[in-house]
């Protein structure tokens, strides 16, 4: 009785190999090759946010060093890449820079350019909003001043501040 019931179980799973074999073997293959092209990604990811802030700190020594039209070239570079941190961070320096090389229209747009970004995230849009009102105050009129930071000049807000100090 033992030996037909062995039979019988082997029966079964030579012939469950022979039905499901191939897509169980195709669907392990499969996830394998997700999860490799999963670490991949991210460990590029790692690399290139890496890298631009390697170049967020070259530029950043040039400043330092007072060599603002170097440090210009090396953040226009970074200013044009993919990606959020420190490509926003490359584009607000870039605005200071324009502002310390007396190019308030320069500065305006990029202000305005991270303002608009909806990719970027909430507290670099918001400051950009507050540097470009403050640089352009004396030119606005006061209801735009009051429409533009209205939002962020409510008490408990993190700009409430130099929000609230600018309305």
């Amino acid at each position: 009785m033992r030996e037909v019931d062995d039979a019988l179980r082997e029966d079964e799973m030579v012939s469950m190999w022979r039905r499901f074999g191939k897509p169980v073997i195709a669907a392990i293959l499969i996830g394998l090759t997700a999860f490799g092209g999963y670490l991949w990604w991210s460990s590029h990811k790692r690399t290139v946010a890496a890298e631009q802030s390697e170049q967020l700190v070259v530029a950043l020594d040039a400043v330092d060093t007072g060599n603002l039209a170097s440090a210009d070239k090396q953040l226009e570079a970074l200013a044009s890449a993919d990606g959020t941190g420190s490509v926003i961070a490359a584009k607000l320096m870039r605005a200071g820079i324009a502002i310390q090389q007396n190019r308030p229209k320069d500065a305006t747009a990029i202000y305005a350019a991270i303002a608009a970004d909806s990719a970027a995230p909430q507290p670099y849009r918001d400051l950009a909003s507050v540097r470009d009102v403050a640089l352009n105050f004396d030119s606005m009129p006061p209801q735009q001043v009051v429409d533009r930071l209205k939002p962020l000049a409510t008490p408990g807000n993190a700009w409430f501040g130099p929000a609230g100090e600018l309305v």
